[in-house]
């Protein structure tokens, strides 16, 4: 079964672009377990949202509706698109996973990155944050994330953003989490 997402909610920004939350501040399921994540199977997670429902991902891939609705239409597609381990220290393994989200019947995408971790066998996200029209992950490191992703200006057209942001975000470890340490706004470079 396909799990689908209730919880959509819209923001405007001063340009008047409109972006939306599909509530993914995900925690897994309550009987997804792991000894070590390096061994949980990525492409075939149940992906359980603060609303109760969940996305099964099936092969790496999920379909929700916009209507938040079981047994919905089949608005979204979500894929694995990126499963990589970041390994902190002996014995310390992280996994991050980036899911593409594709509007299918409208337009718009989302990436979604997730890093997650075993704490006391159970699979806990330490890490999300979701990037409007995608983002390039330029660097995982052992002590960093760095990332490249679209920045609107007024009178941007949705396709083409004139800024770039890069962050950089950074192993804390005192808190086991990433935090963002730099945030630097670039013109879109011309091709």
């Amino acid at each position: 079964m396909i799990g689908i997402f209730r919880c959509v909610s819209f923001v405007t920004n001063a340009i008047g672009i409109v972006a939306f939350s599909l509530c993914l501040h995900a925690t897994f399921a309550q009987d997804a377990r792991c000894d070590e994540i390096v061994s949980i199977d990525s492409k075939n997670l149940r992906i359980e949202m603060p609303n109760g429902l969940a996305v099964q991902l099936e092969n790496g891939a999920a379909f929700h509706s916009d209507s938040g609705e079981n047994g919905g239409s089949r608005d979204w597609e979500m894929n694995l698109v990126q499963d990589e381990l970041i390994r902190l220290a002996p014995g310390q393994v992280l996994r991050l996973m980036r899911l593409f989200d594709n509007h299918l019947t409208g337009s718009g995408t989302w990436d979604h990155v997730f890093v997650f971790q075993c704490v006391g066998g159970r699979i806990v996200p330490i890490f999300r944050k979701s990037f409007l029209y995608g983002v390039k992950i330029k660097e995982i490191t052992d002590a960093e994330l760095i990332f490249a992703s679209g920045e609107w200006m007024t009178g941007d057209a949705m396709c083409c953003p004139s800024k770039q942001r890069i962050s950089t975000y950074v192993w804390n470890p005192k808190d086991s989490t990433y935090r963002l340490v730099r945030s630097v706004l670039r013109p879109v470079a011309k091709e």
